[in-house]
């Protein structure tokens, strides 16, 4: 045999061999599917027997609890039944009785035994009425109370889901508004720190704590001869007269009444300006921390007396048509006043009014949550 011979037979068995290969792989497909289908279909009927069997067992219990109630109600209805019987058959013997003496001619006793059964039977009848009366409220009472439980069961649920929810809802309020306490907090101390650092780099002297007197306010409406009060205050000329005076005798007019009787009695005198002109946003200085627009030209003083400090702000009004000293002169020093120099420092710069989120440090405020969480961030750092 030649060696082409050979090689066709080799490939001719080689073909052979692998189209036995595909069958058989093709069989082992489908005999791997039907395995498939077959394990699928044995879950789903271990399944649904499971199921039923769960079920079977629950009617099962059922049916035993109905079983009981319905064998209680026949022991009783069966002690029933032989009381009427004991009755009945009482009755009867009676009766007989009453037969045999009106047979033996006793006519009156028959009569009178007549009419005792007449009742008895009377009785018996109303007794049966009674007892069906009573099954059947029962009954009624029965149903009635499972309705009940049902509906206890339902509201109890939903009062429990209520309870939750109003629960979670007390605990996210609760800490918000400690988050918000805690950020208002750090907020005013914030502002209170940089409120009196600039009062500090002003020259201005803030009391000590324990001092027990409320703080100084430096914004005081005095110069060295006029003390110049708000446009619709200074139209009195009796008043601007008296408070000429006044600064001329070396009394001191504040805006808080309460430091003027504690301050002027001890530095200047008992007399003091009684008017209370406080400063507004109409063209009249602001307090540092405010928004509001600030007056240029405004001049600041340290009136020392006795020891004791208290800050003065003189304003130059030129447009009012009120009079004031020039801001650059200069008082003796016994009168406990100070050189005068402008305050041309331009206010701080105003917190930002807009955005929901408000750093507790700086009082920038933010639209973004996440912009605003990484400044605190580092703001805090």
């Amino acid at each position: 045999m030649s060696r082409h011979n050979v090689h066709e037979s080799q490939q001719r068995e080689l073909a052979q061999l692998r189209a036995q290969n595909q069958e058989l792989m093709h069989i082992n497909d489908e005999w791997d599917k039907e395995y498939r289908e077959q394990r699928e279909a044995f879950r789903r009927y271990q399944a649904d027997a499971q199921a039923a069997q769960t079920e079977n067992h629950t009617a099962i219990a059922r049916l035993k609890n109905n079983l009981a109630t319905v064998e209680e109600e026949r022991d009783r209805l069966e002690d029933e039944l032989g009381r009427y019987q004991r009755e009945l058959h009482a009755l009867r013997e009676r009766l007989a009785v009453s037969e045999s003496m009106r047979m033996c001619g006793g006519g009156g006793e028959v009569v009178k035994l007549e009419e005792e059964l007449s009742l008895l039977r009377q009785q018996v009848k109303a007794y049966e009425e009674d007892f069906e009366a009573e099954k059947r409220e029962k009954e009624r009472l029965r149903d009635e109370k499972h309705s009940a439980a049902v509906r206890y069961e339902a509201e109890k649920t939903s009062l429990q889901l209520q309870l939750d929810r109003c629960q979670a809802d007390l605990a996210h309020f609760t800490a918000e508004a400690n988050r918000l306490a805690q950020q208002l907090k750090l907020k005013n101390q914030y502002e209170e720190d940089r409120y009196r650092e600039h009062l500090e780099n002003k020259g201005f002297v803030s009391r000590s704590p324990g001092s027990g007197l409320p703080p100084l306010d430096p914004y005081v409406e005095i110069d060295q001869k006029n003390i110049l009060l708000p446009p619709h205050r200074a139209a009195s000329n009796g008043l601007a007269s008296r408070s000429r005076n006044t600064v001329q005798n070396g009394t001191l007019h504040n805006g808080h009444p309460q430091l003027v009787t504690n301050f002027a009695k001890l530095s200047v005198g008992n007399e003091y300006v009684v008017p209370t002109a406080r400063l507004s946003n109409g063209g009249w200085l602001p307090p540092v921390h405010s928004n509001g627009p600030r007056r240029q030209g405004a001049n600041v003083c340290r009136l020392v007396a006795r020891g004791v400090e208290k800050d003065v702000v003189s304003i130059k009004n030129n447009s009012d048509g009120l009079s004031s000293s020039d801001s650059s002169s200069s008082v003796d020093d016994s009168d406990g006043l100070e050189e005068c120099v402008p305050d041309l420092s331009p206010p701080p710069p105003p917190l930002a009014s807009k955005g929901r989120h408000a750093c507790p440090h700086c009082a920038r405020r933010f639209q973004d949550k996440k912009t605003f969480q990484q400044h605190r961030d580092k703001c805090l750092a």
